[in-house]
Formats: C-alpha cells, sequence, structure tokens
C-alpha cells in the first residue's frame, strides 16, 4: 500500500481526526477569524437569535463562542463523530447535543423552533454530495423561517486538507452553484481573509505532507509554527477587529 492510498483511506475517520488534531485545531489563526465573521452575520440576521442549530460542531468551538455572544438562544449541537461528540459533550454542558447524521436521522420536530438560524462551518467540503445535506437541512429547518450560514475554504487544497478530507475547495461560484441545486434561495456570498488568512492558508500548502506526521519537526504542534500562527492570529484581531 502507498503513502497516498494510506492518507486516503483516513480521511474520514474522524473520530481519529478529532483526537489526533482537536488541540491543534483550536490554535490555528483562521479560526478566529472564521469564527468572528460567523457571529457578524448570525448577528446581522437577529441580534438575539431564539435557537442556533450548530450542523456538524466538531468539538464545539464555535458553539462556546456562539454561547458567550448569544445568551438568551437556544443552541443545539449536531454532531456524527463519537469522539466529537464526546468532547463538545465535556465542554458544554448547556447546549442541546445530537450524536446523528441529520441526513440518515432527522432531529425531532419538537427541538426545532421558529426562526431557528442553522450554521454549517467547514462541512460541505468533506462531502461527495454536498447537496444532500443542504437539502436535508434545508427540509427540516426551511418551514420555520430558519436562515443558513455557511463557511467553506477557498483556493488550493493542502496535503493535510486532502488528509482530513477536503474533497473540494469553493469559489463564489462553485458555492452558488450547489446551493442553488439544492433548492435554497436568497443567497448572499462573501470572500473574505485577504490578506492574513491567505499567508496562513499558503504556509500550510508549503509545508504539505509535514504537517500530517507526528514525528515530523514540521507539525500542528511544532514550536515555531505555533509562534507564527499566534502572530497571524493577531494580525487578524487587527485587521478584523469591530
Amino acid at each position: 500500500m502507498s503513502m497516498t492510498d494510506s492518507f486516503d483511506q483516513e480521511r474520514d475517520n474522524w473520530n481519529r481526526h478529532w483526537n489526533d488534531y482537536a488541540a491543534a485545531a483550536e490554535k490555528n489563526p483562521a479560526m478566529y477569524f472564521r469564527f468572528s465573521t460567523i457571529v457578524d452575520l448570525v448577528r446581522s440576521i437577529s441580534p438575539q437569535p431564539i435557537q442556533i442549530v450548530d450542523v456538524g460542531c466538531g468539538t464545539g468551538a464555535l458553539l462556546e463562542i456562539l454561547q458567550s455572544e448569544f445568551t438568551g438562544a437556544q443552541l443545539v449541537g449536531v454532531e456524527p463523530s463519537k469522539s466529537g461528540f464526546d468532547i463538545v459533550s465535556q465542554r458544554l454542558d448547556s447546549v442541546l447535543l445530537f450524536n446523528q447524521d441529520i441526513v440518515s436521522k432527522s432531529l425531532d420536530n419538537n427541538v426545532v423552533q421558529p426562526g431557528t438560524i442553522v450554521v454549517c462551518s467547514e462541512v460541505l467540503e468533506h462531502l461527495d454530495d454536498p447537496h444532500l445535506l443542504l437539502r436535508c437541512i434545508k427540509s427540516q429547518f426551511g418551514k420555520t423561517g430558519a436562515q443558513l450560514v455557511v463557511s467553506v475554504p477557498g483556493g488550493v487544497r493542502s496535503a493535510f486538507d486532502v488528509h482530513i478530507g477536503h474533497r473540494r475547495h469553493y469559489t463564489r461560484e462553485t458555492l452558488e452553484f450547489v446551493m442553488r441545486q439544492a433548492g435554497l434561495s436568497e443567497i448572499r456570498i462573501w470572500r473574505a481573509g485577504f490578506p492574513f488568512f491567505n499567508i496562513y492558508k499558503l504556509l500550510t500548502v508549503i509545508l504539505g505532507r509535514r504537517l500530517i506526521s507526528r514525528k515530523s519537526s514540521v507539525s500542528l504542534e511544532s514550536a515555531w509554527f505555533r509562534y507564527l500562527s499566534r502572530l497571524l492570529t493577531i494580525c487578524m484581531r487587527v485587521s478584523f477587529r469591530d
């Protein structure tokens, strides 16, 4: 078996990915920018939302931010992986959590509130058929007047992106196409992140597979990579502050 084959076989193993990379992911400077952007979008929809549902909530990092920003909202997290669900369960005790895939099993109708805001952040790029998930979101939440906030990566895929299951990255046009194919309408799309997010992204592309190996001196946990990430985080916070 080649190294490429072994990487491909691991791309959907999120029980392992969350165990290997959850701590490092939360040091990612891009995460601050993405979360602050999502908070701003949610607030623009409703300054005091009644309910926010995070589809594919991972380890709950975004839910934790949403909880601090929207104290009156009911928060719901949906995470299909067992390891991610276990982490978020220990992290947040006041969030309604479901360890399931909403494509194969719908949420209980009693859970969904009118005017819900659904967040689907960094999920679609992992799916062979993103239309299916978007159609399920529309079917389960659309009748309540829900609005959907989606974030996806753009640009080229790094070796690390491929390793953790990124099937594709999106342009404005391809994302709009996927969303319209799923029956969604009134779509607004923004591209964001220049220049500091782009610098971090370029770094991950250059480092390639060395970010994946636990034995490599260049890893998500290596000291110099953490320092550079911290510097870029500061730059993002200054550049994108309110």
